[in-house]
């Protein structure tokens, strides 16, 4: 009797990622995962056995011998013994080598991309004419050829995998014979049918008495079917209640099911109550979760297909990420949430989704190096002309960042959009950090403002405060209200209210700040932090200094800013948006905020670089600018040296004017170097020179912001914890976001009227 010792279990034997081991498939040509479930199956029987001493080349002979004995089983020529055994030998060390991925590795684009390796047919046929794309057996050329009556199954097996090896069923393949028989004289029975009802309706009377009619040639045919019914009946009788069976489409359910993360079991309770409520709970009106899961699957895969159809060859893409809570996949149970860095791939002009990425690392080169596979799945890599992203020193480095690898990478360089959005809060930021002190954690303020801001607004009653002179006016067009979201709002409304003070109630809207929300207090949102301060003081009898200072500058600098980047969010305004910060942060009275605001300026000047100032000159509407630039853009491609490599885009050579009037003075021309802007590589100098004299060069409408980024990241943190693995992630994107497109809102009946 063996010990307890050499007793195995399933979870002993189990692969963290091919499973169970098991012998090969006895009606299949095995795939790559199969081989090394029989190597994994060949190895334990060997030990249990007491072959512990068994080499990896003598399991791998007795895996050949099985697989050799499968393709003879087919028929279909293999090729020499010894390359076999050599192709075995590679393929269980990249085997192993997969294994060695750790699990918060294994949603990178690297590991999936080997996982879909192992699911494709181990080859080893003699005949290589179907992988040179020749589909028909009369044109290979091969010494050694399929046999012309397993070509097609050697077809399927390279392809569909859905034909078998078996026994020849004598029984069943007669009655398919006759079923195809009569299928092919259908059309003659018809016709003849036809012709002899005609041939009867021209007899007169007489005649019909006195010829017999001929005999209908279904009669044969009833008495054969019915013979073929009592002996193998078909499918069609067993299928009683196919009448009774769901056989609808619910392409738009699944759209709003991936849009709300709505369950299949949640789903189908209430559609199936609703249609009680109705009169409509029948049989082939009623849903079943799994019904639902098979079609969010199909239309998932739909949309996914048409999504990577239509997004190529883009022009300009944006980048942001966060490490999210996400639901993994150990072995074949879904293991609870663990954090995993997600990265999120944002088409322009469009600002429509692409992909995301989960690199292994933070770093640069694993960033650059996902992102770029992704580049060339779009066929991006010759049209990509820019890169937009926020100025973190990973994504913005000036040797080894993000952007710069991926113009080493491209070699050639791209536009550089940083984010304006998050240029306008490093200032804010700054200005916190000097007035109220550090931070004393994560998710705590200890300074003397920030220790009261969190609060709920509905306990906290507006006082007649006095008004603070700023910059916002409520001058924007609909177009720019419409696209600000509900803390933006808040913080125009607060603005306004701050300035005019506690004398008119009714149009600085008191009533709503009195109860609305300011938004969540978070160290990643400086928005919503602005409107608790803002709140904060409405609410405070004696402001301190320091609130005073905070709220000054908020009203003066930060909120006019980011209204201002809203209203103008082209690329081409960029040079323009940050002259008009310049200009804010001059009417600051303290010496100590403005330089520790121009300071922060200097440091991420990214739009006041050359390039950037020529694209905005380009697009101006006086000629005389557009023709200095214009001369400025020729001058620098000339002067261009393809030798020393892709030019480095750096801030180091930027001296800010600070005192400037115009965006086009904000540098020294004279002692910066001027590189050419790559977004106008693709016109000629004659053709450049023409455009402009004609008005504004035109160009690709890129933003100078990354708001569509943020929108995006936001979505995959949510799909993240709803379900596993990347490509149903990226299936419930795209299905989210094409339900967005058709409705944008769901509140009223009419956003369902077509």
């Amino acid at each position: 009797m063996a010990s307890s010792k050499s007793l195995k279990t399933r979870l002993s034997t189990q692969h963290s990622v091919f499973g169970q081991p098991q012998q090969l498939p006895s009606c299949q040509l095995p795939t790559k995962d199969e081989i090394f479930r029989c190597y994994l199956w060949h190895r334990n029987t060997s030990i249990q056995c007491g072959e512990k001493n068994a080499s990896t080349k003598d399991i791998i002979k007795l895996v050949a011998d099985d697989v050799i004995s499968m393709w003879n089983k087919a028929s279909i020529p293999v090729i020499a013994h010894r390359s076999i055994l050599a192709s075995l030998e590679k393929l269980i060390e990249k085997g192993k080598h997969l294994q060695k991925y750790s699990e918060e590795k294994r949603t990178s684009r690297s590991f999936q991309t080997e996982e879909t390796m192992f699911k494709e047919l181990f080859d080893i046929c003699s005949c290589k004419c179907l992988n040179k794309g020749l589909c028909q057996r009369d044109q290979c050329r091969c010494a050694t050829k399929v046999p012309a009556i397993e070509w097609d199954f050697w077809c399927d097996q390279n392809s569909e995998r859905k034909m078998s090896i078996g026994p020849v069923d004598e029984k069943t393949t007669a009655v398919l014979q006759r079923r195809c028989e009569r299928k092919e004289t259908e059309g003659y029975r018809r016709s003849l049918a036809a012709s002899t009802s005609a041939e009867v309706f021209e007899h007169t009377e007489e005649e019909d008495t006195s010829c017999s009619r001929p005999t209908s040639p279904d009669a044969s045919d009833k008495s054969s079917d019915s013979e073929d019914k009592a002996t193998n009946p078909s499918d069609d009788d067993y299928d009683i209640n196919r009448d009774e069976q769901n056989r609808r489409q619910y392409p738009n359910l699944c759209e709003i099911m991936e849009r709300t993360g709505l369950s299949n079991r949640d789903a189908c309770k209430i559609i199936n109550a609703c249609l009680q409520d109705m009169g409509l709970d029948q049989s082939e009106n009623l849903l079943e979760a799994s019904k639902l899961r098979r079609q969010r699957t199909y239309w998932r895969n739909e949309k996914v297909a048409e999504h990577s159809h239509t997004l190529r060859r883009l022009v300009c893409v944006g980048f942001d990420g966060r490490i999210d809570d996400t639901r993994l996949l150990e072995g074949r149970r879904i293991a609870r949430t663990r954090k995993e860095d997600h990265y999120v791939i944002v088409a322009f002009p469009q600002g429509q989704y692409v992909d995301h990425i989960a690199p292994q690392t933070g770093r640069a080169c694993d960033i650059s190096a996902e992102l770029l596979s992704v580049i060339h799945d779009t066929d991006s890599s010759d049209t990509l002309t820019a890169v937009t992203c926020d100025s973190t020193n990973v994504n913005t480095g000036e040797h080894k960042g993000v952007i710069r690898q991926l113009e080493l990478s491209l070699n050639r360089p791209v536009q550089w959009l940083i984010c304006m959005l998050h240029l306008n809060e490093l200032p804010f930021r700054d200005i916190f950090k000097l007035l109220d002190g550090e931070t004393s954690g994560p998710k705590r303020l200890k300074g003397p403002v920030g220790s009261q801001l969190d609060f709920d607004p509905c306990k906290l009653p507006i006082i007649c405060f006095v008004g603070v002179t700023g910059n916002v006016t409520n001058m924007y067009d609909d177009e720019v209200m419409k696209d600000l979201s509900k803390d933006q709002n808040y913080l125009m409304k607060a603005c306004l209210a701050v300035q005019c003070g506690h004398i008119d109630a009714k149009s600085c809207d008191i009533e709503y700040l009195q109860t609305a929300s300011p938004g969540p207090l978070s160290h990643a949102r400086w928005l919503t932090r602005a409107n608790r301060i803002l709140r904060l003081y409405m609410s405070t009898e004696k402001p301190s200094i320091e609130l005073q200072k905070i709220v000054s500058f908020i009203v003066v600098v930060y909120a006019p800013t980011w209204f201002q980047i809203k209203a103008h969010p082209r690329s081409c305004d960029g040079a323009m948006n940050f002259l008009f910060i310049l200009r804010l942060c001059r009417e600051l009275r303290d010496d100590q905020m403005r330089e520790c605001v121009q300071s922060t300026l200097s440091r991420n000047s990214y739009f006041a670089h050359p390039e950037n100032i020529l694209i905005a000159a380009v697009n101006d509407s006086d000629y005389t600018v557009r023709r200095d630039a214009v001369e400025k853009i020729v001058h620098a491609r000339k002067n261009v040296d393809g030798d020393k490599g892709v030019r480095k885009f750096s801030k180091s050579t930027i001296n800010l004017n600070f005192e400037a009037t115009s965006y086009f003075d904000l540098i020294d021309w004279k002692c910066s170097p001027i590189t050419p802007p790559p977004m106008l590589s693709s016109m000629s100098d004659d053709e450049l020179s023409a455009a402009a004299e004609l008005g504004p060069v035109p160009m690709p409408r890129l933003p100078c912001h990354t708001q569509a980024v943020e929108r995006a990241v936001k979505e995959v943190t949510r799909v993240s914890t709803k379900v596993f693995g990347r490509e149903s992630r990226h299936g419930m994107l795209i299905s989210a976001e094409t339900s967005r497109k058709k409705r944008p809102k769901l509140e009223a009946k009419y956003s369902f009227v077509s």
